[in-house]
C-alpha cells in the first residue's frame, strides 16, 4: 500500500505530536507519583516515629 506523501506527512506529524503529548502527560504523571510516594513514606516514618 502506497500513501501519498502529503498524507504520509500529516501521519507523522500527529504520530509526533500524540507522543509529546504521552510523553509529557508520563512525565508529569510521574512527577507527580513520586510527590505522593514520597509524602505517603514520610507520613509512615512520622507516624511509625511517634
Amino acid at each position: 500500500m502506497k500513501l501519498p506523501a502529503k498524507l504520509k506527512t500529516t501521519i507523522s506529524a500527529n504520530a509526533n505530536r500524540i507522543l509529546f503529548r504521552a510523553t509529557a502527560f508520563f512525565v508529569a504523571a510521574s512527577s507527580y507519583w513520586v510527590k505522593v510516594i514520597k509524602t505517603g513514606v514520610f507520613a509512615i516514618g512520622f507516624i511509625m516515629a511517634k
